[in-house]
């Protein structure tokens, strides 16, 4: 199986197949067959990592680090836990339809189907993961295509970007907003890049230290020279 599950489940399967070796069967079996798993981990990602990723981060460079991590190399790469799985699967000649695999989380929920090819190892697989933390995140669309042991993954980030990037910004603006003095009606009008500005200037400003005392100059050389000659001259 590419796609490994632990947990507890129970299968139910009326499937039929002929032939004298493994490939024979395989490409004769018919039928269908159900699965209903608990309390488990299934091998995608890890869903959760990513809901604590859209949590906590609090700089674009720190999430698009953290993002590459938890997609991994485009392939599996974690375990998503899960309370509740869901699949069922049509035989026909030894083509396999995926109708459904859908899990219920912690973090969310998710929806796959597609086909996959017994003789052959291999899958096409896309559906998408829902996450509910934190609010208002929209769905990541999901494919894999290839061999059991190591389908390659594929993951429709762009609109989770948008929304990562607007959630880290508000995240900025917040802790700027928190770490300025309250200023009154005059300092609420003000943006948090104004605010941002001003802080900054006040911070310049004391770092170049004291203005230095002007002291008053005293008499030019040519003068001094003058004034010597002349006493020289009377003695």
């Amino acid at each position: 199986s590419g796609v490994p599950i632990n947990g507890r489940a129970a299968v139910d399967m009326a499937v039929t197949a002929t032939g004298l070796s493994a490939g024979q069967l395989m490409d004769s079996l018919s039928g269908t067959m159900s699965m209903s798993a608990q309390n488990g981990q299934i091998g995608y990602f890890d869903a959760g990592a990513l809901a604590g990723l859209l949590r906590q981060s609090s700089s674009v460079k720190g999430y698009l680090r953290g993002l590459a991590s938890v997609l991994g190399e485009r392939s599996i790469s974690g375990q998503s836990v899960f309370d509740q799985l869901e699949l069922s699967m049509t035989a026909e000649n030894g083509a396999v339809l995926l109708d459904q695999l859908s899990l219920t989380a912690p973090w969310g929920h998710s929806k796959l189907d597609g086909q996959m090819n017994l003789q052959r190892k291999t899958l096409a697989l896309s559906g998408y993961f829902q996450l509910t933390s934190p609010q208002g995140v929209p769905e990541l669309p999901v494919s894999y295509a290839g061999r059991f042991d190591r389908p390659a993954a594929s993951y429709v980030t762009k609109s989770l970007e948008g929304y990562a990037l607007s959630l880290i910004r508000g995240r900025i603006r917040k802790q700027l907003a928190d770490a300025l003095p309250s200023g009154g009606a005059d300092t609420a009008k003000k943006t948090p890049g104004g605010l941002l500005f001003g802080k900054m200037s006040k911070i310049l400003n004391q770092l170049k230290g004291p203005k230095p005392i002007s002291l008053p100059e005293g008499p030019k050389n040519s003068e001094k020279s003058d004034e010597i000659e002349g006493q020289d001259s009377g003695s």
